[in-house]
C-alpha cells in the first residue's frame, strides 16, 4: 500500500471524525504532511526536493479541503483553540489558502470561517508564514 493510499484511508476516518472531535480530526490529518522543509528528502546536493507529484499533491489537497469544509462552523472556534502546534496551524492556514484556489466542491463560507478563527486565536503569523512558504501545498 503506497503513502497516498494510507492517506486516503486516514482521510476517510477523519472526516467521520470532524463531525465529532473537529481538533483531532485537523491535528491527525495535518500532520506530518510533507509541506514544511524537514519533512521533505533532499537530495545528494543537500537541496530539497518535493516528495509528491503535483497530481498527488492535488489529491491531499481535495481530501484535506474537504474535512476543514466537513467541520461545523459552530465548532471551528473550539477546534482551532485546541490546537497549539504551530506547525499543524500553519499546514492548516496553507490548506485554507487552498481551497480558497478551487473553483468547485468548496464550501468557501467554512474556509472563512476557518480563517476567521485562526487568525483570532493565532494573530498574523500563521498567514506570514503561508504567504512566505517556499512549498506549495
Amino acid at each position: 500500500m503506497s503513502w497516498f493510499d494510507d492517506f486516503k484511508k486516514k482521510g476517510e476516518e477523519n472526516k467521520n471524525l470532524a463531525t465529532t472531535s473537529p481538533a483531532k480530526a485537523l491535528e491527525n490529518i495535518l500532520q506530518d504532511l510533507p509541506v514544511r522543509e524537514k519533512y521533505l528528502k533532499k537530495d545528494k546536493n543537500d537541496k530539497v526536493s518535493p516528495e509528491f507529484p503535483k497530481q498527488v499533491q492535488n489529491d491531499v489537497a481535495k481530501i484535506v479541503i474537504e474535512i476543514i469544509c466537513s467541520i461545523k462552523p459552530a465548532d471551528f472556534a473550539k477546534a482551532v483553540k485546541e490546537l497549539n502546534n504551530n506547525d499543524i496551524i500553519d499546514t492548516l492556514m496553507k490548506y485554507i489558502y487552498r481551497g480558497f484556489q478551487e473553483e468547485k466542491d468548496v464550501d468557501f463560507g467554512a474556509l472563512l470561517k476557518a480563517h476567521d478563527e485562526v487568525y483570532k486565536k493565532n494573530g498574523t503569523g500563521p498567514i506570514i508564514r503561508s504567504i512566505h512558504s517556499r512549498l506549495e501545498v
